[in-house]
C-alpha cells in the first residue's frame, strides 16, 4: 500500500507508514481494521464501507 503523504511503498497489513508515520488505508467503522483505500468491503469483518472510504472532498460535494 502506498503512502498517500510521502508515497513509500508500505506492506498492506502496516497501520502507519514506516518512512513518515501518516495512517495508511481507511479504517473500517465497525471493527476499525485498516483496508485499502479503493476497498468497498471491510477485508476483516465484511461489511460495506460505503461512505467512510469516500474522500472528504467528494463527500461534500455529493451533500451540496
Amino acid at each position: 500500500m502506498q503512502c498517500t503523504k510521502c508515497g513509500t511503498e508500505n506492506p498492506d497489513s502496516v497501520k502507519f507508514c514506516g518512512e513518515c508515520g501518516t495512517p495508511t488505508g481507511v479504517p473500517c467503522p465497525y471493527c476499525k481494521h485498516r483496508n485499502p483505500r479503493d476497498a468497498k468491503v471491510c477485508v476483516a469483518c465484511e461489511r460495506e464501507l460505503g461512505a467512510a472510504n469516500t474522500p472528504a472532498a467528494e463527500r461534500r460535494q455529493l451533500t451540496v
